[in-house]
């Protein structure tokens, strides 16, 4: 059967949707146009939105291609969340395309709490094996901040593959630069490539913050939807370097094994009162066994030193639940020495000793000094010590702990 004719429409559109708990939104237009030709739909929309639509489809019966043009003039998101009363926002819409492709690009303007402005800018294509982002902005002229986001998706239908890139300035919080920033990041970079199964991840930034001191970090894994197979990060930070290798995943269930090494670590870089080069070298293993964690960490070596004062250690730690297991801690500052090991957890066995002849070599504000060990044992509850104090130090020897 082949159709005749052009198929005039003329037809008038008004509608009213009342949303329960929200309020009203209600259209008015018209659909004109021919089926053989051009179809055009308007529509004018009031109530919860005031927006401004035009649809054309032409040779709707043939070769369908389409244009959608919608223009926000008002949206007011109370209704829907009280924090955000008194903040509009508004935008439009372009797109076209036919049955196997679309093209276009949005802007929606508004404001947030504690933010302010806030502007996005998205242009982009897709089609039923391909997803383009050429250009997405988020800006936020009174923070600084600013996120830019562009890649493309492909083989859809099949294995998708990841070509995305996401950079950033000026990211802080709170948002507020009249407020210090806890948290800051001046830049920063992602990149994914690669398919699903066996992407590649890299990630450079920038921190720093009130108690984050200004670091620099690398970050490159190989991945899938279960994990990092091979996992690095770089971190420069207070004078040294910080690596961390390994690997990491989160199904079926969190686990990781990796290796962390430091060097030249001068903590007085952000704390002045402790300056010092600090090394060390740890290996950690850990995961979720029926919802209960589990740790392995090995102290290789601690080295370097702090105010001054030499830095060792070596030392093994266990957790399983909630059940602590020390092989052997041994740590050493200067002329203070800790040494424990034992079990804690449902029950005590613990032992350990600390011995600092000097305190004012380590802490200039301080005198005296410390001796002091103990055993501690039996179920779990507050333990009860009574050290035996000596004028002029600090010394703690208890004949017994019971726990």
């Amino acid at each position: 059967m082949t159709p005749a004719g052009d198929y005039p429409l003329a037809l008038s559109l008004d509608w009213l949707a009342r949303l329960p708990d929200y309020g009203e939104l209600r259209g008015q237009g018209t659909l004109r146009g021919q089926l053989r030709g051009e179809l055009v739909l308007t529509q004018e929309l009031q109530g919860l939105a005031q927006a401004r639509l035009e649809a054309r489809v032409t040779e709707p019966l043939t070769t369908p291609a389409w244009q959608l043009a919608l223009e926000l003039i008002r949206f007011d998101p109370a209704p829907f969340a009280a924090d955000l009363a008194g903040h509009e926002f508004s935008g439009r819409l372009d797109f076209s395309g036919d049955l196997a492709s679309a093209r276009g690009g949005l802007s929606l303007n508004g404001s947030v709490p504690e933010a302010g402005r806030v502007e996005l800018i998205s242009t982009l294509e897709a089609s039923v094996e391909q997803l383009q982002l050429s250009d997405t902005r988020i800006l936020l002229p009174d923070t600084g901040a600013r996120v830019s986001a562009a890649g493309r998706i492909t083989a859809l239908q099949t294995a998708p593959e990841l070509d995305l890139q996401l950079d950033w300035e000026g990211l802080r919080y709170p948002l507020p630069r009249e407020l210090p920033a806890q948290f800051s990041s001046d830049s920063g970079q992602v990149q994914i490539q690669g398919p699903l199964q066996d992407y590649r991840l890299r990630l450079s930034a920038a921190l720093a913050g009130e108690q984050i001191p200004e670091s620099d970090l690398e970050l490159e894994g190989q991945g899938n939807l279960d994990g990092f197979s091979a996992l690095t990060l770089d971190i420069a930070s207070l004078g040294g370097e910080l690596r961390l290798d390994g690997n990491a995943g989160w199904r079926p269930q969190p686990a990781w094994k990796l290796r962390a090494r430091a060097s030249n670590i001068d903590p007085g870089r952000h704390w002045p009162d402790w300056t010092g080069s600090v090394g060390f070298e740890l290996n950690s293993e850990g995961w979720l066994e029926d919802g209960k964690p589990r740790l392995q960490a090995d102290i290789a070596a601690l080295s370097g030193q702090l105010r001054g004062q030499p830095l060792s250690g070596t030392g093994q730690l266990r957790l399983s639940g909630t059940d602590l297991e020390i092989p052997q801690l041994a740590l050493g500052w200067g002329n203070a020495r800790l040494e424990a090991s034992g079990r804690a957890g449902e029950t005590l066995a613990l032992n350990w000793r600390l011995q600092a002849p000097d305190l004012a070599s380590l802490l200039p504000d301080t005198g005296g000094s410390i001796s002091a060990s103990g055993t501690l044992t039996g179920p779990r509850r507050p333990p009860r010590c009574r050290p035996i104090s000596v004028p002029g130090s600090w010394h703690s020897r208890p004949t017994g702990c019971s726990a």
